[in-house]
């Protein structure tokens, strides 16, 4: 048996100490920096979506296909777009807020090792026969040079605190953090396995960076990395100086770790995957082919990207609204200016040159410069399924900070520097104190000097000889410790500049939790996720959600919907609905209201009035058999049929069904409704209120005894992953085909001798397939 040797441990010592430096600089920055308290919400916008995500989870039995189908959300629709690390930290007991708190962390935490590893080991490359010198290349934490271990944990803090990730991790888009974090991890293996320096610990946090963004079904930056990170990768194996063979093999070892991520996230990610490619989903991938949607949301201008250059927030004022900025804004700072180091540097400039073609490609992309992107998306269709086309600037600009700091530290000569500490403290701390912009202009006088210096330490050219005349009282030692300080304090600030108020506990919750007590007591059927409610008022924070922070089931929130439910929704309006619409708000003035309360059962509508809860109760049902099937030929038909349906004194909308001639055509029962039958007795069945049973839900059913075969609607919308198993009266259970009703609605003729109905969201258990394999 091969005996581990001391230096393999001492570099898995080392590994694990720097990813404890990134975690202890987070979670001490965060409240020594940031004033953040552990009872409150650490950021905003769509955080609070990750928070409703999470607290939902939890109220759903806490796994992530919980979330799969629920009747309570747009009437029926998934939110497993939004369950990333939720069923970890459910496990683990965590409640909300700390749940939410932690997926804004970690990614700094991840970042900030995965980074700095990736940093050094580039920079082994830079200088093999002297990484810090007088250090050994296995032992760059445990060294007894402090000025050494200063200079890591200054790297650590500049990483963990990118702004880019940062400002993004605030604002709720987890997802795509970890998404363009793939590239990252990718290489820092590949780099790694290079070196002959693999720990557990990198191998361990990688495979965790993977499989996050497989559970986080973060397909726009899979695709961005996949095309913007290409000349990267190919930069990669023409410039790196090891042997083509080497540099392959350590690429496919990266891969092997992507693949394992796969094979442990399957559950998941195939179901996932079914799902946004089905054409169920509003905004699934088989619906979103329009390069106009690519720029719906946001087109990069040049005020974007001269805003960018700095870290301050408003050195150069945007003219976009605030709730734009966080993408369209990408601080960047002076480290830009290492990009063209990196091209002038031999050692760095094969990756440098594919770094910035991949940012080239991002600008261009990004700001809708048509010579370039109609040939782009025709060799890569799949990018016009995804809007904010900026968001692939992500990719050049944490592969290029990377670089820059590699630099850095190849210039980088061990000394003992007694006043290095007192500098760099009383430097950090008057630039914590600064306003933005006198922060903004210090940062750049002090880093444009040092950066001079360290070119003239990599480029021995003449046109630096005017930095021998600068004058810095510091040692050249000194120089990278002080740089990566005052770009990693610029980096912590540019975050705290854009930073929300802190959300406390009881704000999320306390203002609405009586009203949800007086709810649950006064109206129990809303505890039956088919009776729903519309809200006339609004939590001041959950807004659109107000229903779905209050467990109560609603046609309203801000989720990826139904395609038929929203095509519903357009056709009852007589307008259309973009396909970048997440929000849904239905109210009594709406020309679909009338329509949708009957066919979604919405029970109630509830309001308030001087703290006092208000209700108007409507004469609807869960569940309903009809007398005739009317086949209707297209959707604008269907919606005035339902119209005229669902007014007067006689509505009919519970004794007909209306189904669209495409549907009948693609169901089982075509043969059955297709032929004209005089009128049934069915309306007069009879149907007990939803038992749920895990994620299943049941009912009793009794027909009258010449009513025949029934065809049946359910309020909840139509998906091919609702399974309908019926139960006859001696307790047989046989599986029945179904069908959308009214265009949207699920819908099954069901059998005269049925005693229960029970209705199962059904997923692919790749768990259960690994058992019996």
């Amino acid at each position: 048996m091969k005996k581990i040797s001391c230096s393999h441990l001492k570099l898995e010592g080392d590994d694990l100490l720097l990813l404890l430096i990134s975690m202890l600089s987070v979670f001490s920055i965060w409240p020594l920096v940031y004033f953040w308290t552990y009872d409150s919400l650490a950021g905003g916008n769509d955080v609070f979506n990750v928070y409703l995500s999470y607290k939902m989870s939890q109220d759903h039995g806490g796994t992530l296909l919980s979330l799969f189908y629920l009747p309570s959300i747009l009437g029926g629709a998934s939110a497993l777009p939004m369950s990333n690390m939720n069923e970890i930290f459910i496990k683990l007991g965590l409640d909300p807020l700390w749940g939410t708190n932690l997926q804004i962390f970690l990614p700094q935490v991840f970042f900030g090792y995965i980074a700095t590893r990736m940093a050094y080991d580039l920079h082994l490359l830079l200088r093999p026969k002297q990484p810090f010198p007088n250090i050994h290349a296995k032992n760059y934490i445990f060294s007894t040079n402090y000025s050494h271990v200063l200079l890591l944990i200054g790297v650590t803090l500049f990483f963990a605190f990118n702004p880019i990730l940062g400002v993004r991790s605030i604002n709720g888009h987890q997802n795509l953090i970890w998404g363009s974090l793939m590239l990252v991890s990718f290489l820092a293996l590949a780099l790694a396995f290079c070196n002959k320096r693999l720990t557990i610990t990198l191998m361990i946090t990688t495979l965790f960076s993977f499989s996050i963004v497989f559970l986080s079904g973060q397909q726009q930056m899979s695709a961005y990395t996949l095309v913007f990170g290409l000349p990267i990768l190919f930069a990669f194996l023409l410039g790196i100086n090891f042997s083509f063979k080497k540099k392959v093999l350590s690429l496919l070892f990266a891969t092997l770790i992507g693949l394992l991520a796969i094979a442990l996230t399957a559950d998941y990610w195939v179901n996932y995957l079914i799902r946004i490619l089905s054409d169920e989903t509003w905004r699934g991938l088989s619906t979103l082919t329009s390069e106009n949607f690519i720029y719906s949301y946001t087109t990069a201008t040049a005020n974007d990207w001269i805003s960018s250059l700095f870290l301050g927030h408003n050195v150069y004022p945007s003219p976009r609204a605030y709730g734009f900025l966080h993408e369209t804004n990408y601080p960047l700072g002076p480290i830009i200016i290492f990009s063209l180091l990196g091209i002038l540097y031999r050692p760095t400039r094969t990756i440098s040159w594919g770094i910035l073609v991949s940012g080239v490609m991002s600008i261009l992309f990004s700001s809708r410069f048509d010579l370039f992107v109609t040939p782009l998306i025709k060799t890569f269709p799949f990018l016009s399924l995804f809007r904010v086309p900026a968001r692939s600037f992500m990719i050049f600009a944490l592969m290029q900070s990377i670089v820059a700091i590699s630099i850095l530290l190849a210039t980088y000569q061990a000394e003992r520097i007694k006043f290095i500490t007192t500098g760099v403290l009383s430097l950090s701390l008057f630039i914590i104190l600064s306003s933005t912009l006198p922060r903004e202009i210090l940062i750049w006088l002090l880093a444009l000097p040092l950066i001079v210096v360290i070119g003239k330490n990599l480029l021995p050219w003449k046109i630096f000889a005017f930095a021998d005349r600068l004058p810095l009282a510091i040692s050249t030692s000194a120089i990278p410790i002080a740089l990566v300080f005052l770009l990693g304090m610029g980096n912590i600030m540019a975050i705290k500049d854009r930073l929300y108020k802190f959300t406390s506990s009881p704000q999320l919750f306390d203002s609405l939790a009586k009203t949800q007590e007086k709810i649950q007591a006064d109206l129990p059927l809303l505890k039956n996720p088919f009776n729903r409610a519309i809200l006339t008022f609004e939590h001041p924070i959950f807004l659109f959600n107000t229903p779905s922070i209050m467990n109560i089931s609603s046609i309203n929130g801000t989720f990826i919907a139904s395609k038929r439910f929203v095509t519903l929704l357009s056709v009852l309006r007589g307008v259309e609905i973009p396909p970048s619409e997440i929000y849904f708000k239905i109210f009594p003035e709406d020309p679909a209201y009338d329509a949708l309360t009957y066919l979604y059962n919405v029970k109630y509508l509830l309001s308030l009035k001087d703290h006092t809860l208000l209700y108007q109760e409507n004469n609807t049902t869960h569940i309903w058999a009809v007398d005739k099937a009317i086949i209707t030929p297209d959707w604008n038909t269907l919606a005035q049929q339902l119209k005229k349906a669902s007014k007067g004194k006689n509505k009919q909308i519970y004794k007909k069904a209306f189904i669209l001639a495409e549907d009948l055509e693609k169901s089982p029962y075509k043969s059955k409704l297709a032929i004209k039958t005089p009128p049934s007795q069915c309306s007069t069945a009879a149907f007990s209120e939803f038992r749920q049973q895990s994620n299943s839900f049941a009912i009793d059913s009794d027909f009258k005894q010449n009513s025949g075969d029934c065809l049946t609607i359910i309020s909840t919308n139509y998906s091919k992953s609702l399974q309908v198993f019926i139960y006859d009266q001696e307790n047989k259970k046989n599986l029945l085909p179904t069908i959308p009703i009214n265009g949207a609605l699920l819908g099954m003729i069901v059998p005269s001798n049925t005693k229960k109905i029970v209705i199962t969201p059904t997923f692919y258990n790749i768990s259960d397939l690994r058992q019996n394999l």
